[in-house]
Parts: C-alpha cells; structure tokens; sequence
C-alpha cells in the first residue's frame, strides 16, 4: 500500500448511491482538500452509479451479507494500520458500526460518526446498537446533522455529541444540460429524491391531479418506481409527469432553477440536501410541516401537513398565483442559505478532529 500523507480525513460510507449522505460526504471531501487537509472516500459497496469521476473507492461491489462484512472489517483494519489516518468520519449505520470497529482495533485518533436518520426511523435492533456506540469510547465524538436528528436520540445521546448541520455554496454557473420538458411553458414544480416512501411522492401525485395546469418532474430512482409509474398511469397524469430517474450531481442545480416551485412532502427528513440546495439558488418550496424543514427553512417556505395532498396543491397553487410570494420565500430562503457554507461545514469537521486552525477552540454540542 502506498504511503499516505500525515494528517489524512478518510471518510467511510455504507453504499455508493446519488443520496444525501454521499453528497455530504463528497461536498465536506471537497472543502477538505480545499482547506489543504488530504482526504479519501471509501464506500463499503456499490448499490448505484455515482461519483465515477472522482478518486472514490468501493471495498465490495455488491452489498455484503454477514461473513463479507467481517471480511470488510478485516480489510478496514489492515488498511488503517498500514497507513495510519488521522482520522475517520462515518456515515450511516453499517458504515459507523464498522469504523468505530476497526478505527479502535487500528488505533486511529480520531472517529467520528455521523447521523443522517432520525432515532424513529431506524430499526429497533439499529437503535439499540447506535445506542451502544453513544454509551461505549468506540466513538470519540457523535455528529448530528441537525438539531432535529439529536433531539430524536433523546437526552441520553448528547453525551460527547455535537450538531453540525449539512452545508451548501451557490449554485455554479449553468451548463449546457437542461431538464427535459413534457409541457414547455406549463408551470414547472420539480421533486428531487429517492422514489423511497420516505418522499412521499404518491401524495405529490394526487396533488398533481388538482393542479391541472402544472408539470412535474421527479429527479431519483428506487424500489417504488414500479408503483409510481403505474399510479402516474391510473390517475392520467403521463402526458405531465417525468420520472427522470438518476442524473449526475451537477445536473441537479440547473432542475431547480428550471423550477417555478420545488416540492419535498417527506414523511420525514434529518436535514434535506435537497432543501439547502432549492434554498442556495433562491427558489420558493412547498414542503411538508416537519421539524427539519422548519429548521433550515423557517419562514421562507409554504407547509403542508404530511399526506395532505389538497393542503399541498393550495400550498403549489397560491405561490403560481402570487409571484410577488414566490419571489420574497425564494429570496428569504437564499439569504439564509448563505450561513451554511461548505467551507464553514469543513472547517468545524476539522476541529472537531483537531486538524483545523480553530482545533483548539471548544465545539458546541446540542442545546
């Protein structure tokens, strides 16, 4: 193995996949690099196409059952003994699990994990192992994505914790690429995230089906694909609906600013990438009535109570009717955007793991 430079950021994700945990960990391995601090992404397998570009490694190309993930913590171990990170940041549940794991056993100095799902929402027997890691110095520091994600975990877990929410930078300048179009000049609502049914986006659907006027487009792929395309079927709504599927990340700014609203009515959310990514480039949302949408966004959207579809097409509707909303929500949302900065993300990251030129200051942790 290669000799690696001292004061190296390896971060480790479960499956490589276009989803918000990955993009989390590619924008904080860019502001690393930056910021002058070597920095790898290993991905525990490959579940999907994405990042090809970038120096990225999959240990497994296929998810591994029980005796391909001792072989993985096997292979993490001999890894970071022979070439000595400064530290490993985890993300999701299997990957924080085998980095504590073999971060203890190679004696890195530092190990982060970070927590992208509220408590709720993982399995019982994953709350119980997550709580095990809180309780035990496998982990030196918890990170949470958001107030939101902490409180979920209760009062037990703000021990050695600490809330860093998810950064985002304005939007680059356009490329040539542009989202396909079924009804040029109809109003254009987009949705960007996994067909999963966290999104929600059968509501969206019989939303769409009182918005008569509108078009939607749906950027992301998953296991309700099937579902979707037929219920897009049975409610008439081909000839106004795209399911992009997958698109590079770069693509993903120029769907938004094509938008004349953007949608999201998860069922529930830690800290939407997406949301931040809308609020960067200054368009107004619709968005379900959650606590973490009410923590990135504030005032500067329109809610609707989850599963509401006609709370969610009034919502669409009054902001096609007033521009003079749609523009001030917009606008609201891109200032506040601008406090959460990738650079600023990274540069906390680093002094939580004492590589940063502030290491030495103290790192809050939740309220």
């Amino acid at each position: 193995m290669p000799d690696r430079p001292p004061g190296r950021i390896v971060q480790v994700v479960t499956q490589r996949e276009p989803a918000g945990a990955q993009r989390v960990a590619h924008q904080l391995h860019r502001a690393f690099v930056a910021e002058g601090v070597p920095s790898e992404v290993l991905f525990l397998y490959r579940r999907a196409d994405a990042y090809d570009d970038e120096p990225y490694l999959d240990l497994s190309t296929r998810r591994p059952g029980p005796i391909g993930t001792l072989r993985l913590l096997v292979e993490l171990v001999r890894r970071w003994r022979a070439d000595r990170p400064a530290a490993v940041i985890a993300h999701t549940f299997h990957a924080s699990v085998l980095a504590a794991l073999a971060g203890t056993a190679a004696r890195v100095p530092r190990r982060v994990a970070v927590h992208h799902v509220l408590a709720p929402f993982e399995r019982g027997a994953r709350r119980g192992v997550l709580r095990l890691l809180a309780a035990t110095p496998l982990v030196h520091h918890h990170v949470y994505v958001s107030q939101t994600t902490l409180d979920s975990y209760g009062a037990a877990a703000r021990r050695r914790s600490v809330v860093i929410r998810n950064g985002v930078d304005d939007p680059a300048p356009a490329g040539p690429w542009a989202p396909p179009r079924r009804c040029p000049g109809a109003p254009l609502v987009v949705a960007v995230g996994r067909l999963a049914p966290q999104k929600d986006h059968a509501t969206l659907l019989a939303a769409l089906e009182q918005l008569p006027d509108v078009e939607l487009l749906v950027l992301g792929e998953g296991e309700l694909r099937p579902a979707l395309e037929a219920d897009v079927a049975a409610r008439g709504l081909a000839g106004r609906v795209t399911l992009l599927g997958n698109v590079p990340a770069e693509h993903v700014p120029a769907a938004l600013a094509a938008a004349d609203v953007v949608v999201q009515p998860s069922v529930w959310e830690a800290y939407s990438m997406v949301v931040l990514e809308a609020m960067a480039a200054g368009r107004p949302m619709v968005v379900s009535d959650i606590p973490a949408h009410r923590e990135a966004l504030g005032s500067h959207a329109r809610y609707h109570p989850v599963g509401d579809a006609a709370a969610l097409a009034a919502a669409v509707r009054a902001l096609l009717d007033d521009p003079t909303e749609a523009r001030a929500l917009g606008e609201g949302a891109r200032q506040a955007a601008r406090a959460h900065s990738h650079a600023e993300v990274a540069r906390r990251y680093l002094a939580l793991v004492g590589l940063g030129v502030d290491a030495g200051a103290p790192v809050g942790g939740g309220r």
